[in-house]
């Protein structure tokens, strides 16, 4: 029999900028769900304030145009910063260092000059959301390593980022069980499962320093 974990609720709170679509965050968020959930934990977007209720957000992305520290085919989608050795509740998104990545990847998905709208999103959505699930596997294991395989491998292939299997960002049961007792400490899952008022978020971090990073996609 195959047992399925019971889930834990982690809070996100998603910004970006207006020229970056609201369509394209849902995609984003979307994806990296789906590679949550199988894990037992499924993500809350925070939507809303104090006075509506909403619950506080265990973390912060951005979604945003910078470009990090390294650039070229190494640039990162993503990156967390860690203080003394504990990951912060900020994370960066780079959608800049997405898009080139898949105005690069021509063999994997054509032109882009000739996608439609929807389509170019659906690439930047799933790129953009497995890099986040894999920061926020650095969040919720509190770890700056990497595995030879699954969520927290170091780099992804441009077919890996863009194409819709996902099998290649697998959780370990024992990545799990680490994940689920991390969001089981955390104040915030009683109000985020009750919907009782909780203080607003932080304020969305700007790009943190890159002491501890996903080195990014090599594609190919």
């Amino acid at each position: 029999m195959l047992l399925v974990p019971a889930c834990a609720a982690l809070v996100i709170a998603i910004s970006s900028p207006a020229d970056v679509s609201p369509t394209l965050v849902d995609h984003v968020f979307d994806e990296t769900n789906a590679i949550w959930n199988k894990a037992g934990v499924t993500l809350v977007r925070q939507l809303g304030d104090e006075a509506s209720g909403a619950p506080l957000a265990a973390l912060d992305i951005v979604i945003g145009h910078q470009r990090g520290s390294i650039d070229g085919p190494n640039a990162a989608l993503g990156w967390i910063e860690f203080d003394d050795g504990q990951p912060q509740a900020g994370l960066y998104l780079s959608y800049e260092n997405a898009l080139t990545l898949l105005e690069s990847a021509r063999g994997v998905v054509g032109l882009v000059s000739q996608m439609p709208i929807l389509e170019r999103e659906t690439y930047l959505g799933r790129a953009l959301g497995r890099a986040l699930a894999h920061e926020i596997g650095h969040y919720l294991l509190a770890a700056k390593t990497h595995t030879a395989s699954g969520l927290m491998k170091a780099n992804f292939t441009a077919a890996e980022l863009f194409m819709p299997e996902k099998r290649q960002f697998a959780i370990s049961n024992a990545q799990g069980t680490i994940a689920r007792a991390h969001v089981d400490r955390m104040p915030l899952v009683a109000s985020a499962r009750s919907g009782s008022s909780s203080p607003t978020s932080r304020q969305p971090a700007s790009q943190p320093p890159a002491t501890a990073r996903w080195p990014g996609p090599i594609p190919h």
